[in-house]
């Protein structure tokens, strides 16, 4: 990553709405251009976008050329390229490894390029849009078996669509809706049965028809991820809040609920 300081910091913020985040300069956006390619492929250059470079960094040579590529029907991927060539904010090396994962993203069929997405999402914190992601390549799946006469090619797909109904399932489980995570589990072992939804559904303590062996891998797994809960940084925060007076108490745990509130908040 090429080192630099920020040219100019706007005035006002960009939102990138996929993301639910605010940026003030083009070191901030070139980085999660750079870690979310996905986020912005569809879209780049918005309008918005274009104004706020202009307006906010002074950068309207770069928006003007922008507007051109655009309306030169010149690919989304290579108007990124640009973009981020003109900020110098990587390095060749890292342009070039940029450029063939977009290259790779063109190969994607719409259903791939969801799918895609929507775990970038999940990275981002952004929950409830990678589920609606996954809802979307779930669909565009559906229409791919519906296409689809040879057996064994069906059997791949519907194995595949098994496997997206236990990526939404995970996302369920970090909105806290037990409930439906349970039922997109169940959902996904009618149309192949998968070591991962069998390991989920154990983690969720839902062992019937499960095999001794698939119990205790379960057991051991929720053990571990208990274990590693307790030796959290967050958990010996909480638990040293409450060693606290009670009027510290009552202040670190306005601040700790306050925190969470926003975390969750940002996941929606």
């Amino acid at each position: 990553m090429a080192v630099l300081l920020a040219r100019q910091q706007a005035a006002q913020p960009y939102r990138i709405g996929k993301l639910n985040l605010r940026v003030w300069n083009e070191q901030e956006l070139c980085w999660l251009m750079g870690n979310y390619p996905l986020v912005f492929l569809d879209t780049f250059p918005e309008d918005s976008l274009l104004t706020w470079l202009g307006t906010q960094l002074g950068m309207d040579y770069v928006a003007e050329k922008l507007a051109a590529f655009r309306d030169g029907f010149e690919s989304r991927g290579n108007m990124m390229l640009y973009f981020l060539q003109n900020c110098n904010y990587y390095n060749q090396q890292e342009l070039s490894d940029l450029k063939k994962k977009l290259r790779d993203y063109g190969k994607m069929s719409r259903e791939e390029l969801l799918h895609a997405e929507a775990l970038a999402l999940f990275d981002a914190g952004r929950l409830s849009a990678a589920y609606d992601r996954l809802v979307e390549a779930r669909d565009a799946l559906d229409e791919h078996v519906k296409q689809t006469e040879e057996l064994s090619r069906r059997a791949e797909l519907l194995k595949r669509k098994a496997g997206y109904y236990c990526d939404m399932a995970a996302v369920r489980l970090r909105l806290f809706d037990d409930k439906k995570a349970l039922e997109l589990l169940r959902s996904s072992e009618l149309y192949a049965k998968t070591a991962r939804a069998r390991l989920m559904l154990g983690l969720m303590e839902q062992t019937e028809g499960l095999t001794e062996e698939e119990r205790e891998e379960a057991s051991a797994r929720l053990a571990e991820c208990r274990e590693n809960a307790l030796g959290s940084a967050s958990y010996q925060k909480t638990a040293e809040l409450f060693e606290k007076d009670r009027i510290r108490i009552e202040e670190g745990a306005r601040e700790q609920l306050a925190a969470w509130q926003t975390d969750y908040r940002r996941m929606l």
